[in-house]
């Protein structure tokens, strides 16, 4: 298989576990299908001509406050599930994407955006 690569940016930010909290099932459900839908529809144009069997995939979060690292990865879990929809990865268990690469950048608020890079292993 040829050397895939793609990065894609989505502006706004995908709630954490704490700020999901005070939300309802229903909110929650919806928050979580929002951001899987978008990630699959921004990457559905780079699909490969099969799902990656293995992949590395690096999340950058850019917001104006530093998040706890748990927060970091829970916001990451639906996009993770977008990847799947739009079979760019076969799964996203540790088989196929072992431990996802999550970092954090700091920018000015009201300007937060998410960076997905995934990349053939």
């Amino acid at each position: 298989m040829e050397k895939y690569s793609v990065t894609i940016t989505l502006q706004g930010l995908p709630k954490m576990v704490n700020a999901n909290f005070k939300n309802n099932w229903r909110a929650l459900w919806a928050e979580r299908k929002r951001w899987k839908e978008l990630t699959a529809r921004s990457f559905i144009i780079y699909r490969p001509k099969e799902p990656l069997k293995k992949a590395k995939v690096t999340i950058t979060r850019h917001s104006s406050r530093c998040p706890d690292y748990d927060g970091l990865v829970s916001a990451a879990k639906a996009l993770l599930d977008g990847l799947k929809l739009a079979k760019i990865i076969e799964d996203d268990n540790m088989n196929v994407i072992g431990r996802p690469e999550f970092k954090w950048e700091k920018c000015s608020p009201k300007n937060g955006r998410v960076v997905i890079t995934v990349e053939s292993v």
